[in-house]
């Protein structure tokens, strides 16, 4: 079975439970890193569109914003979770 394969019959259903969940970003990092037991960076530094790397090649996509308060400065939401392609040997 590849990486592929285990990630996503065993990690995606997890991961995107994450998709919706609000904070601040270092909430949602310390979030992440409890559920999987991984340690997270930024990957991607955008003031308002941050994506999180991890140890396993999976990622999350944040956007600036809650649903009740898009134009929310200090919160951001999960909005997306995939697979990096790139980093699976």
């Amino acid at each position: 079975m590849s990486w592929e394969d285990i990630l996503k019959k065993d990690v995606m259903a997890e991961l995107e439970e994450l998709i919706g969940e609000e904070g601040n970003l270092e909430d949602i990092m310390k979030m992440i890193d409890e559920k999987f037991g991984v340690k997270s960076d930024v990957i991607y530094s955008s003031s308002s569109q941050p994506v999180l790397g991890f140890d396993l090649p999976i990622f999350v996509r944040c956007l600036m914003g809650t649903k009740d308060r898009p134009r929310e400065t200090e919160k951001f939401t999960v909005r997306g979770v995939g697979i990096n392609k790139s980093q699976i040997r």
